[in-house]
């Protein structure tokens, strides 16, 4: 029986080739010893012999390697020590996946409100306004300038913005000093409140009471098309104008003339003034002696439905 050579040593040129594809092995194969189908002995040799003993002596030698470093296995198998090492490694430490629950998918922000809004119940509904409203036990010092119906004025004012807020109405959320005078001076707070929040604004006096008339008519949009004319789309002035142009052929027996400038249409010899406001509405006007365009109704989506909740309170000049 021939003696175990040195490892490492190859007697003359032989050589114990895997085939080619010898480094990718089945996968049903389990083991990484070299099966005996992927071993291919070659020599120079002219022994006969399968293996030759030269082919033989060096299986010896690899068979001492393998003993030494065992991972020359995995080399055999295209797999460095290091590869090794770091799969093993990897497959000791656990993954995030085991140690925690992998995230849920998000979804739209729209989405996730919409589901909430359907499956959580309304709100009830609002308690009745109390006729009363909640009066102070002592009233506030004396050099605070606020006597004690100030303060219940503005505890009541509180109380109904509140009401209004949670109903769904927020337009009154965002005012300004001067939006907000016209809004508590258009609840009735009495003269003295109301010369107070004329002071305060600077406005004058005559001014200012149409920009109470308009808030009471329209609110903060109707404040805003009092003081501030704007250029609306043109098509939608020129439907109003020819629907009023007909309107007026109806109703009046002499041809009325009808002016536009911005979103304002004026009927001259009638004291009517329309104007188109950023809410699609027409708000109506009419003009006191002095040349003064005062609101005069609620505001309507049909600018000859607001003509003629004004033609008869009209003063032809």
């Amino acid at each position: 029986m021939p003696s175990r050579p040195v490892p490492g040593i190859s007697p003359r040129s032989s050589t114990a080739r895997c085939p080619p594809n010898s480094s990718t092995p089945p996968a049903r194969q389990a083991s990484p010893l070299p099966q005996p189908t992927e071993l291919d002995p070659d020599c120079s040799c002219p022994d006969w012999g399968y293996p030759c003993k030269h082919a033989a002596a060096l299986c010896y030698a690899i068979a001492a390697t393998i003993d030494t470093d065992p991972f020359v296995l995995f080399a055999l198998r295209g797999r460095s020590r290091e590869e090794v090492l770091a799969q093993l490694r990897a497959r000791r430490t656990p993954s995030p996946a085991t140690d925690t629950p992998p995230a849920p998918a998000g979804i739209p922000a729209a989405s996730a409100y919409a589901a909430w809004a359907e499956h959580t119940p309304g709100l009830p509904d609002l308690p009745a306004p109390s006729p009363h409203a909640a009066a102070l036990p002592v009233p506030p010092p004396s050099d605070s300038g606020l006597s004690l119906t100030d303060l219940e004025r503005l505890m009541a004012d509180a109380a109904a913005r509140t009401t209004q807020l949670l109903s769904g109405d927020t337009t009154c959320l965002h005012l300004t000093q001067h939006q907000d005078a016209v809004r508590i001076a258009a609840s009735n707070p009495g003269p003295e409140w109301f010369h107070n929040l004329i002071q305060n604004t600077g406005t004058k006096p005559t001014a200012f009471a149409r920009l109470v008339r308009a808030w009471r008519h329209g609110g903060p949009t109707g404040l805003t098309v009092a003081e501030q004319p704007h250029i609306p789309d043109p098509a939608v002035m020129a439907a109003a104008r020819t629907a009023l142009t007909m309107t007026l052929a109806e109703m009046a027996t002499d041809p009325v003339p009808l002016r536009a400038w911005r979103n304002r249409l004026t009927l001259p010899g009638q004291g009517i003034q329309l104007r188109l406001g950023p809410d699609a509405r027409w708000y109506p006007y009419l003009q006191d002696d002095d040349g003064a365009w005062w609101p005069a109704a609620p505001a309507d989506t049909d600018p000859v439905a607001a003509l003629t909740s004004v033609w008869q309170q009209r003063s032809p000049t």
